[in-house]
């Protein structure tokens, strides 16, 4: 009878625990009632460096026309081969550092044309929409100043203006110097025949982190319309290789010269612009020259460049100025009038307002209230748990070396964040690699990022964070891996990111033979066997990877529902690029952002260790941190963006970058008995998971645990286990709930 009597109560105890599994927090991005969560752990007062989220956004094409300021050059017409008379042709577009062609050409491409991309060698313009150079006979003008801005001799009519939104960043700093963001607005030129003389303004941005405006004049005859094979320079990269033929122009245009701009600056008053040429009438590799560098304009009246410093012998002498302060010109997204904003799944601009977490049902709850445009760029996350991790990231492996770093994490993120294990003089004491606060060594890493023009990509990849780095075999082949999980986002945030799958092509499920620990390398990096060797696969990678290491495949049964992942994009509060909100705008009243689950286990939490998050946001290579960081205090010291991130060293700043959600367990009153699992211990929270654990204590006759109430109810062991130990448990349960215990 009492056995029966335990397994009616027991019952009674599990409804107890569905109705509370049932009611627990939903991952949807929100901050709501239902998904409440605790006081902000950080509130954001420093405008966003990576643009703004206003509303209306994505339904304008800008008035790119009324862009006054950019890129001015005055170039000598014997570096062009220019007459002084008749028409002459110019095809200028933005580049990335290593060649990556964005969307923003002279001429322009049609609306909501994306970036055009890499392998430049092989693109061929003939097979785009329309010209993408312009014609144009050059009016005579005195008077032009090279400052980087209109003066009235241009005229207040472009010879084109830019059609589409930019791929590579809109910005909206403001500033002369520094700019986040590149875009080609509109095209002035002019010439003066007495000094020989072509002034050319290309009206918009180009962003100080090394990306390139490309120009090309063809001002004569004796060019080609395939750009020919060097061996040194920028220029090197759009031409032949001797396979690929060259980037092809439209047909009439066969340019003479070539000339390459890029900026770089640490901040919004220093910086350099550098300048390349090429004559592209001489056959001969080599032909490309630096040309030289000049620091930016400053704001006084009457400044006009000087010549270029520290060029080759026998380059031209060019004078260039460029001022970034335009922030208007146009948007940073495709115009599309459904994904106006506010929207839940565009945004326009990258943000941070606050960041609330809390400790429920086993699993970390956090949730990063702003924005994250929908053009790629990344939130990072890193979780400290337990003792150990990594206070400094670790750099990729190098078996070369003896060296064990960390899985590359997506696509190279972690490698790119840790120390360059390939020039540090000993990877085991690297000079580099962010370093953290003292207090926080983290032990996983996750981040998010999401774009798109008319529908929207959403990605996670996750990571473990070892103290020593990746776990491996005697043979040097890694035991962990990176996880992966995303694709076209559906059901708007009906469908989280859950790392379960579907699988990419090609990539293999554990218990699949071709994912043998025994085996050296992964299957979608068989290149990077010898230095790396990472595999990679679509589940939470902590309790999966301890499940791949057991030699019988059977064994090898995949977990899902570890991690959850979402972003609600429909914040246009908060900061902008030069302000923070106040009153109903302020950050504190952001209410929907990028949340996340991680049950505790697979987090790497011990059950007694403080839980601390570091965030960060990032552009889409992994190479730049912005000035958003939970917890800023580099702002104090006049820091505007962090750059590299394997440069940066938290500790200089003062406070946390960081913030803590617990400090470590307290009991929230006698039924807090089980921690996450459910396994045994106080977690400072009442959950699904007590009222478990008490069940297998009482049906399992643990007098230990479960026998705690006398007649009556009253509290008191009585060396039996009857409806007394259920109500007791179950009344002081529902009394600590009720009075302020999470």
């Amino acid at each position: 009878m009492a056995k029966n009597q335990r397994a009616f109560q027991a019952a009674l105890l599990v409804t107890l625990a569905g109705s509370i599994v049932a009611s627990a927090s939903t991952v949807d991005g929100k901050k709501t009632s239902v998904n409440e969560y605790p006081a902000a752990l950080w509130v954001n007062d420093v405008p966003t460096s990576f643009g703004d989220n206003f509303p209306g956004a994505g339904v304008s094409a800008g008035n790119p026309e009324a862009v006054t300021t950019g890129v001015e050059i005055a170039i000598p017409y014997s570096a062009i081969g220019y007459s002084g008379t008749g028409p002459l042709k110019i095809s200028a577009f933005v580049s990335g550092g290593g060649g990556f062609l964005s969307n923003q050409f002279i001429a322009p491409l049609p609306l909501n044309s994306p970036n055009v991309g890499g392998n430049e060698r092989n693109i061929d313009l003939t097979t785009f929409f329309g010209d993408q150079f312009a014609t144009v006979t050059p009016a005579e003008a005195t008077g032009i100043l090279i400052d980087g801005s209109r003066d009235a001799a241009y005229g207040t009519s472009p010879v084109v203006v830019q059609t589409t939104f930019t791929g590579f960043g809109n910005a909206n700093q403001g500033n002369i110097v520094q700019a986040f963001g590149s875009e080609l607005d509109g095209l002035y030129v002019r010439k003066n025949d007495a000094s020989s003389t072509l002034f050319v303004l290309f009206t918009g941005n180009l962003e100080t982190n090394g990306n390139r405006l490309n120009i090309f004049v063809d001002a004569a005859a004796g060019g080609s319309q395939n750009v020919g094979q060097f061996n040194n320079g920028f220029i090197q990269t759009l031409g032949s290789d001797g396979i690929a033929p060259g980037l092809k122009f439209d047909a009439g245009f066969e340019p003479e010269a070539f000339i390459s701009v890029n900026g770089n600056a640490s901040n919004a008053t220093t910086g350099t612009i550098f300048v390349d040429y090429a004559d592209l009438r001489l056959a001969l590799p080599g032909s490309q020259v630096y040309a030289g560098s000049t620091s930016f304009p400053t704001a006084a009246p009457g400044f006009d460049a000087v010549a270029l410093v520290t060029g080759d012998v026998g380059a031209p002498a060019i004078r260039i100025a460029t001022n970034n302060s335009n922030t208007a010109g146009v948007p940073g997204s495709p115009v599309v009038a459904g994904n106006s904003a506010p929207n839940v799944d565009f945004a326009y601009g990258s943000e941070f307002a606050g960041i609330y977490a809390k400790v429920e049902g086993g699993s970390l709850f956090v949730l990063l209230t702003g924005n994250l445009e929908t053009a790629f760029n990344k939130f990072q996350f890193f979780l400290d748990v337990a003792p150990g991790g990594q206070n400094r990231i670790r750099g990729a492996s190098n078996l070369t070396r003896n060296y064990r770093g960390n899985t590359t994490g997506d696509f190279g993120a972690l490698n790119r964040f840790g120390a360059d294990t390939l020039t540090e003089t000993d990877p085991a004491q690297p000079v580099n690699g962010m370093l953290f606060d003292a207090a926080f060594s983290p032990d996983y890493f996750i981040n998010f990022t999401n774009g798109g023009s008319l529908t929207v990509e959403h990605f996670t990849n996750a990571a473990v964070l070892r103290t020593s780095g990746r776990r491996e075999n005697s043979n040097g082949a890694p035991l962990d891996y990176d996880a992966f999980d995303g694709g076209v986002k559906t059901g708007a945030n009906a469908n989280p990111l859950d790392f379960g799958g579907p699988r990419r092509s090609g990539e293999l499920a554990i218990n699949n033979p071709g994912f043998d620990p025994m085996q050296p390398v992964g299957p979608l990096n068989p290149v990077l066997l010898f230095l790396d060797g990472t595999k990679e696969t679509s589940f939470a990678p902590r309790i999966n990877a301890d499940i791949m290491v057991d030699p019988i495949a059977a064994n090898r049964v995949e977990q899902t529902g570890l991690v959850q992942m979402v972003m609600d994009n429909s914040n246009v509060k908060g900061v902008t690029g030069i302000a923070v909100g106040v009153g109903a705008d302020s950050p504190a009243n952001v209410a929907t952002g990028v949340e996340f689950r991680i049950n505790l286990a697979e987090a790497g939490w011990d059950g007694t260790s403080p839980i601390r998050i570091a965030a960060m946001l990032t552009n889409g290579g992994n190479d730049f941190v912005s000035n958003q960081v939970v917890g800023n205090t580099f702002a104090a010291n006049g820091i505007a963006q962090l750059g590299d991130p394997r440069l940066i060293d938290f500790a200089a700043a003062p406070g946390n970058q960081f913030v803590t959600v617990l400090t470590g367990p307290t009991a929230c009153g006698p039924s807090d008995i089980a921690g996450p699992g459910p396994s045994a211990g106080a977690d400072g929270e009442l959950t699904a998971d007590d009222i478990i654990f008490f069940i297998g204590a009482f049906t399992g006759n643990d007098l230990a645990v479960a026998d705690i109430a006398s007649p009556g109810p009253v509290a008191g062991a009585d060396g039996e286990l009857t409806a007394d130990d259920v109500i007791l448990f179950i009344n002081r349960f529902t009394a600590f709930t009720t009075s302020g215990c999470p």
